[in-house]
């Protein structure tokens, strides 16, 4: 072994980086149906406000809960199970996608709601919250494709 690279050698070396590389962002995806179970879990919670039945109350809010842990759990538990990434995977315009996503989520559902509230129609906290629950369902598959090409040109990898 004279320990000289061949140019064959090299471009299949770089080319197994950038699938491993492309593995790993796609371990930090969201899985699809994240977005609509968080949804289904945020109408139930405004559904069981509006009702304002202790009862209803007492039953949805612990369900809530206990749906939000199980469902951010499963959509992470493989992507930390099976790698450790690396703190700058996600860039600050990642980041600031991901703080946009969740603001337009949060403030367009308390916006709407309360708007709906002092305008006296029933059921604000369900309306809002539906609203909310149709940014996840249309914004989250977007912020996935973002944060994906965001990681992957970070790494030098157009994908």
């Amino acid at each position: 072994m004279s320990g000289e690279i061949y140019p064959d050698e090299a471009q299949r070396a770089l080319a197994e980086i950038e699938q491993r590389h492309g593995q790993v962002v796609d371990l930090m995806n969201i899985p699809w149906w994240y977005w609509p179970a968080t949804a289904v879990l945020q109408v139930a919670l405004g559904v069981a406000v509006d009702s304002r039945a202790p009862v209803v109350l007492g039953v949805v809010i612990p369900v809530y809960v206990v749906g939000m842990v199980v469902v951010n759990v499963v959509a992470t538990k493989g992507s930390w199970r099976r790698v450790r990434p690396r703190r700058d995977l996600v860039d600050p315009i990642g980041v600031f996608a991901i703080l946009g996503l969740v603001g337009l989520t949060v403030g367009g559902s308390l916006g709407v709601a309360f708007s709906l509230r002092t305008m006296g129609v029933a059921y604000p906290a369900t309306w809002g919250v539906s609203c909310g629950a149709v940014v996840l369902i249309v914004g989250g598959p977007i912020l996935n494709r973002i944060l994906r090409r965001r990681m992957l040109q970070n790494r030098g990898i157009v994908g």
